[in-house]
């Protein structure tokens, strides 16, 4: 039976049949050992160019750098196709030299422009491995590239003019593309992409070309990708995103840890773009990861989503991102307010105190739009709550997230910052973005129901609450001013406390601290209807 070969004017038959020599393994995947074997038995290919041959001359020439004795021994009838013993042309060998006119008179004779090697190395790729820049990382101005070392882009520019094969992989399936984002030339980047380059493609292992730029940290090249709307969420084989390499590589090279900082930074934030499109159902392919759309409910999705998640990193560019849209902005780290807001997530009572009597701004907030009470709020704490809601620091502000202070409380399950939010005035009836109350929220996330026949029985009596009117004196104790908290606490005016039988916090949602969020929006419904009801009483009354 004759065997029809395909014609492969990109790999020349002496390849293969090298390859079948050397390599059969590699070659019956696609083509089958009986392929193979025949081939290995009948199929000649070319030895090692002779020494005294014109087309090893011309290498030796190329070599040597003598363009003109290469152009005059191939015009005397070298073999433009030739390739030495490794499956390299003699058009690899003038592309990778940068000798333009030797390209050219190789690619008017015959030459392939997508030949490649025993190694599955195209010209294009041979190219860019031999001669593609890095960009610089000093503070010293880059001097003007033009055509680069050794007329690398316009090499390149001519070879992307003959149409190659720019998705021809190697032995390890990287592409030319694959070579340039490791390597980190943007200008030759530009031209593959213009040319029609697959950016998308993956290599043996899983790795597109924001992994590879990430494994070398070209953080320059990530952010380009980015505007050119590539996805930076893939990953590959060992199911590592490109953030994960970058992010691993901080710790491993320490002189370049900065670069590998900044990868992951981009990363992160092209990761919450590319997210936050998709929630708000937005074209991805093409976009500009690097601009914010105009939905900050997508990017606070995006961080309830890294939350449950636990991904930290995209967690807080998430929220760096809402803070921005909502106007938050950061203050001085070492101003006076930014030691009081420390102080007060800290819970240091005394330090607080010392602070604000020294005229830290008590309504100051942090980058995220927390204010002092919703920092104390989210840890448990209460003792600063009154001092700086005195001083004016509003007590149902609420940050990013749109979480007031009684939100935080509740979800931290803290008994006293409720009770103490409560009685400063917090509103029970704030909703969030979701549009959930405090208590809504606290039922949601916990999603244990309460027993209708919960009856705490110990504790003082005083202590102990066991109905609506224990939540009214609760919610009606007295709070202490700033002079009143320094001087110390006045008798009889110790704070309420509620106890339930043997002290043990519930597994689900606190019920003593559900009960008074329920009459404490019952309280506000109360004096809604009360105040509206006065309104109209005074529209109907004669002038």
């Amino acid at each position: 039976m004759k065997l029809q070969e395909k014609p492969q004017p990109h790999r020349s038959k002496s390849v293969i049949a090298l390859m079948a020599k050397r390599t059969p393994m590699a070659l019956e995947p696609h083509m089958g050992p009986e392929a193979v074997r025949h081939m290995r038995e009948t199929c000649q290919y070319l030895p090692a160019l002779k020494p005294g041959s014109l087309e090893a001359q011309i290498i030796e020439h190329i070599h040597n750098g003598e363009e003109q004795e290469a152009l005059d021994l191939l015009d005397q009838g070298a073999n433009p196709r030739a390739e030495d013993e490794v499956g390299l042309t003699l058009l690899h060998h003038s592309g990778a030299a940068g000798m333009l006119i030797l390209t050219d008179r190789l690619m008017d004779k015959g030459a392939y422009a997508d030949a490649f090697s025993i190694m599955d190395e195209s010209v294009l790729s041979y190219v860019i491995l031999m001669n593609a820049e890095g960009p610089g990382y000093s503070h010293k101005p880059q001097p003007e590239r033009g055509n680069g070392k050794n007329n690398i882009l316009a090499v390149v520019d001519r070879l992307i003019r003959r149409r190659p094969d720019l998705e021809q992989p190697d032995d390890e399936g990287n592409t030319a593309a694959l070579h340039t984002a490791h390597i980190g030339d943007m200008d030759v980047m530009a031209r593959l992409k213009q040319a029609g380059a697959n950016l998308k493609h993956c290599n043996h292992v899983g790795a597109d070309v924001t992994c590879k730029s990430a494994q070398a940290g070209h953080y320059m090249m990530i952010e380009q990708y980015q505007h050119w709307g590539i996805d930076p969420r893939p990953r590959d084989d060992a199911d590592l995103s490109a953030r994960d390499i970058a992010a691993a590589l901080v710790s491993v090279d320490t002189h370049n840890s900065w670069r590998y900082i900044r990868c992951a930074q981009l990363l992160a934030r092209g990761e919450v773009m590319a997210e936050a499109r998709e929630i708000a159902k937005m074209p991805l392919i093409g976009a500009d990861l690097t601009r914010v759309i105009d939905n900050v409910n997508a990017y606070r999705q995006v961080h309830e989503n890294a939350l449950k998640q636990s991904d930290n990193a995209l967690a807080q560019t998430s929220l760096a991102i809402v803070s921005e849209m909502c106007g938050f902005e950061p203050i001085h780290p070492d101003s006076l307010e930014m030691f009081m807001l420390s102080k007060a997530v800290n819970n240091e009572h005394d330090f607080l105190l010392a602070t604000l009597e020294r005229g830290a701004d008590a309504s100051a907030t942090d980058p995220f739009g927390r204010t002092g009470i919703i920092l104390q709020a989210m840890r448990g704490f209460h003792t600063g709550m009154s001092p700086l809601k005195h001083l004016g620091c509003d007590i149902n502000a609420q940050d990013a997230m749109l979480e007031s202070a009684l939100h935080c409380s509740a979800m931290a399950q803290s008994r006293d910052a409720v009770r103490t939010v409560l009685a400063l005035g917090g509103n029970p009836l704030a909703r969030n973005w979701k549009g959930l109350t405090p208590r809504q929220q606290m039922i949601l996330h916990y999603a244990t129901p309460v027993s209708d026949d919960f009856n705490p029985l110990s504790g003082r009596e005083e202590q102990v609450v066991r109905s609506a009117e224990d939540i009214t004196r609760l919610l009606g104790a007295v709070v202490l001013s700033v002079e009143e908290t320094t001087k110390g606490t006045k008798p009889g005016a110790a704070p309420f406390v509620a106890v339930i039988s043997g002290g043990e916090v519930p597994k689900g949602p606190d019920p003593v601290i559900l009960s008074w969020l329920e009459m404490a929006e019952s309280r506000w419904l109360r004096g809604e209807a009360n105040y509206q009801a006065s309104l109209r009483a005074k529209k109907a009354a004669p002038n």
